[in-house]
Formats: C-alpha cells, sequence, structure tokens
C-alpha cells in the first residue's frame, strides 16, 4: 500500500514548525542549459535582490534561502564564459514554493519554486538594452525537504535560460 510514502511527504512538506524552524537551501551551485557562445557577463543585482531570504508560501514548510547571491553569480558564471562583454542588471528575484502535487485531500505532497523576476541586460560594446521580465519555474518538484534546494537551483537556471534567450540569443 502507498498510503505510508504520501503521508510522509505530506509531514514533510507541511508539519506545523516553531516560528524559527525552515527548511534550509543549503550550497546551491545553479548550472543553466544555455546555448550562447563567447558571451561574458558582470552581473549587479538591485537592492530588491535579497541575498537570505525566508519563504513563506501557503501549504508549504518556511524555506530559508541562504547565499542566493553567490549563487545567482555562479550559475551566471558558469553559464557565460568569455567573449562579447554584456551588463545584466538583475532588478528583482522573487522566491516562491509552490505546490508541485497535492493529494485527494487537497494537502501538498510535492513542491516546487519559482523565481519571479526582472532583468535588463546591456551590451557593451552597442549600448543597446535588452529589458526581461518574467516568472522563472523550477524543471522538477520534491517531496522531501533535504532537496528544497534543488529546486531553488533549477528556477535559477531556468531564469538565466530566460534572460539568455530573450537577449542574448540563446537557443536554450
Amino acid at each position: 500500500m502507498k498510503l505510508f510514502p504520501v503521508l510522509t511527504s505530506v509531514a514533510l512538506l507541511t508539519a506545523a514548525l516553531p516560528a524559527s524552524a525552515a527548511m534550509k537551501t543549503g550550497e546551491m551551485s545553479p548550472k543553466p542549459n544555455v546555448a550562447v557562445s563567447d558571451v561574458s557577463v558582470s552581473l549587479t543585482l538591485g537592492d530588491a535582490v535579497e541575498d537570505d531570504v525566508l519563504v513563506q508560501d501557503p501549504g508549504i514548510r518556511k524555506l530559508q534561502v541562504e547565499g542566493f547571491h553567490a549563487a545567482l553569480q555562479t550559475g551566471f558564471d558558469y553559464a557565460f564564459t568569455g567573449g562579447a562583454a554584456y551588463n545584466i542588471t538583475l532588478h528583482r528575484a522573487d522566491v516562491g514554493m509552490v505546490a508541485g502535487a497535492v493529494d485527494g485531500g487537497g494537502m501538498v505532497v510535492a513542491a516546487t519554486s519559482q523565481i519571479t523576476f526582472q532583468a535588463s541586460v546591456v551590451s557593451d560594446e552597442t549600448g543597446d538594452t535588452c529589458k526581461v521580465a518574467g516568472t522563472a519555474t523550477a524543471k522538477r518538484t520534491v517531496s522531501s525537504p533535504k532537496h528544497a534546494g534543488s529546486v531553488v537551483e533549477s528556477a535559477m537556471e531556468t531564469m538565466i535560460e530566460s534572460i539568455a534567450a530573450e537577449c542574448l540569443g540563446s537557443d536554450e
């Protein structure tokens, strides 16, 4: 019978915790799938992009995202390795968790992450500017708190891929 694993997942994602308790992402190292050759970027994070974020979404345990700035820098560095220079300013990057699956009783049994973002990309060579905004959703869901960081990491990858596709000609 599969009832026990489902109940365990529900308990992991929605358990009532003390106000200070939250799932933690741990260190993240996004590796976006970007098909842009010969591009380098400098990343600037706007004041609205928080480094340590407490995500509190209904029906899902709180999630503490620590080191968000470093993870974003890692992802952009991984995606863009040299060549024509661009300045990317990430004006907004709001992390959220949403239900990825619910059981018959409406309880969340798996969750995924979304990042609502706004960015501008400026070419150092031409001065041309591209502005992009959207909501990047992780490519997977998780049912265990110990893997919560992987869906935030995946949403970061999707965001970087979207910026590259929209502004830098990537075929992602």
